[in-house]
């Protein structure tokens, strides 16, 4: 019987991703371990950038450098960690990732985490499959992140594997060209299907994570083409959405360019500074200037009568872009909304809303 850790890629919905292929692979864990960043989107964490063990309270301590996230761990300085999201909504545990002291920081705090809990086998999960990306694609935008756990997990004293789900659905890579690379590497194609994420819909109502959202909303039957992101890159759900590509990490390393340099990093400084030395950017240009803009530019949240008019000119307007649905995450951006409320935001949609989803539909036709 397995002993399996599971390492979030890129943070977020990874982490709840993890628990859905857990599932898939038959996993005996019912409490399974997933170790992540606390890297989240403004709407509940408005600090731009990857959180550090100082950034919380209440976390419980593991072992030297390895801390674990409760139901009551909090963000000192206000904001919301996905991460006590899940551990208050999942029977999960979370480990945060604390890439202060760069790849090598992170190897030493997975390397405790593996002799700690007697781990024998480690899988990278990654929705939409970026941490395959070479490095050099104009359309990846978020190439510091997955590359930087990628690396971390070289020289790991366990197997260790890299599970990409869902290749394309975070709208950055094209999904075809990722799925011939993957089978090119000799990958296990596996399916996440409705029993693997329902136990994971309470979570993942409270989580604003598009791409895993959008895995789960596949399982469960839909398909049509879905608006995510603040550009509102359109992306299909088909079928193969929720197939599950497993390889080798030693393969992934091999193909991304990125993480090959950043395995002897020992500060995330400097991993930053490499990917954009590599790439011209990294996500945390986008999210710094982000979180400057709405700093100076946040008022009170429209009134009711002109949420509905707002939304009904998007929904116009993404009808003509070719939408099917939108989340209910970027739809909170859109209409102008500081806070991820869904509970607020099925209000307001009604029947548009999934039931069990925060996906909205762009009409009941």
């Amino acid at each position: 019987m397995s002993n399996d850790l599971y390492v979030a890629a890129g943070g977020g919905g990874d982490a709840l991703a993890a628990l859905m292929l857990c599932r898939a692979l038959g996993g005996s864990n019912s409490a399974p371990t997933v170790a992540s960043y606390s890297w989240d989107r403004y709407l509940i964490d408005p600090a731009p950038g990857p959180r550090q063990v100082q950034d919380f309270v209440g976390l419980r301590q593991l072992t030297e450098h390895a801390w674990e996230v409760t139901a009551d761990s909090n963000l000192a300085a206000g904001g919301v960690s996905g991460l006590t999201v899940l551990a208050r909504h999942t029977p999960a545990r979370f480990m945060v990732m604390d890439p202060a002291r760069g790849a090598a920081g992170l190897r030493q705090q997975l390397r405790e985490v593996i002799d700690h809990l007697s781990v024998d086998r480690v899988t990278l999960v990654d929705v939409g499959g970026d941490v395959a990306a070479h490095g050099s694609e104009a359309s990846l935008l978020s190439p510091l992140g997955d590359a930087l756990a990628l690396a971390a997990t070289a020289e790991l004293p366990v197997p260790t594997d890299v599970a990409v789900i869902g290749p394309g659905l975070d709208g950055e890579l094209p999904d075809d060209e990722l799925r011939n690379a993957l089978v090119a590497m000799g990958a296990d194609v596996r399916k996440l299907r409705i029993a693997h994420v329902r136990p994971f819909l309470p979570a993942l109502e409270h989580h604003p994570s598009e791409a895993t959202m959008l895995v789960a909303a596949a399982a469960m039957g839909a398909s049509g083409r879905a608006e995510i992101r603040d550009k509102g890159a359109l992306v299909s759900l088909t079928d193969h959405s929720t197939d599950a590509f497993l390889t080798s990490s030693d393969s992934v390393l091999e193909r991304n360019a990125i993480a090959q340099k950043l395995i002897a990093t020992e500060s995330f400084d400097q991993a930053e500074a490499i990917t954009r030395e590599i790439c011209g950017r990294t996500e945390l240009d986008h999210e710094r200037r982000k979180s400057e803009m709405l700093a100076h530019r946040r008022t009170g949240d429209p009134s009711a009568e002109e949420l509905r008019s707002r939304l009904r000119e998007y929904r116009e307007a993404a009808a003509a872009r070719g939408a099917d649905f939108v989340s209910f995450r970027r739809l909170t951006e859109v209409l102008g909304l500081h806070r991820y409320d869904p509970t607020r935001m099925r209000a307001l949609v009604g029947d548009l809303a999934f039931h069990e989803l925060p996906l909205c539909r762009i009409s009941l036709r």
